[in-house]
């Protein structure tokens, strides 16, 4: 069910994203391990991620997770964050980057910890 789901959902997320840009430039990043799937979007007014638990075992209830890139010479980390009951996390935030777009990586490692366990995604440029 929640493989369904995020079929569905990751296509939605990257059509609803482009059609909310005034300009229309998208850098989509996707990747896949053995048990996570992630997406980072960059658009000229927002960047967003998702990650989502693909696992065999039950979802875990929060996870670490820090996303490397060079885009603007930003990292981010975030501890103990919740997923959802399907084990989604999905955020956006604004962003400037009408000038920036440019200067973006090939790739994005987001390394993901959760209750002793470790996996890092390479996530490609689409």
């Amino acid at each position: 069910m929640k493989k369904i789901l995020l079929i569905l959902f990751i296509p939605l997320f990257l059509i609803s994203l482009a059609a909310c840009n005034e300009k229309g430039k998208v850098i989509t990043y996707q990747g896949e391990g053995e048990n996570w799937r992630a997406s980072y979007v960059i658009t000229e007014s927002n960047l967003s991620h998702t990650i989502f638990y693909i696992g065999n075992e039950k979802v875990p209830e929060t996870i670490d997770y820090t996303i490397s890139h060079n885009y603007r010479g930003r990292n981010l980390a975030v501890k103990n964050y919740p997923l959802n009951k399907d084990g989604l996390i999905e955020s956006t935030k604004p962003d400037s980057t009408e000038d920036s777009l440019h200067q973006v990586d090939e790739s994005i490692a987001v390394k993901i910890s959760w209750e002793g366990k470790e996996e890092v995604l390479n996530l490609k440029r689409k």
